[in-house]
């Protein structure tokens, strides 16, 4: 029973262990900075909520920031390219809920 019961579990395990790590492109937009983010705070009225800097491979300073509207619960995850001036939306959405340090 030990060993029908080891195979079971090398036959389920199996195909998760044999799959790679794939390189997909998501639906990015991109553009001016500048328009970008007058764009998130006139239509949106969407807020700075968190942020965070990086360098890419070329050397140019990135910052990842969160902005959220806590009315509508809209959100944009982006990411500025401050040498390049150009600012590209990685993911955004409705119904998005931040929750406050002292709610954790």
């Amino acid at each position: 029973m030990r060993i029908l019961l080891m195979l079971m579990l090398l036959w389920i395990t199996a195909p998760v262990q044999s799959e790679e790590l794939k390189e997909l492109q998501l639906p990015i937009l991109c553009g001016d900075s500048e328009n970008i983010l007058n764009g998130l705070r006139q239509q949106y009225a969407e807020e700075l909520i968190f942020m965070a800097p990086s360098v890419n491979s070329a050397g140019h300073n990135l910052f990842h920031s969160l902005w959220y509207n806590r009315q509508t619960s809209t959100w944009s995850f982006i990411v500025v390219n401050k040498q390049a001036k150009k600012l590209c939306i990685i993911s955004s959405g409705d119904g998005g809920v931040i929750f406050e340090a002292d709610t954790i």
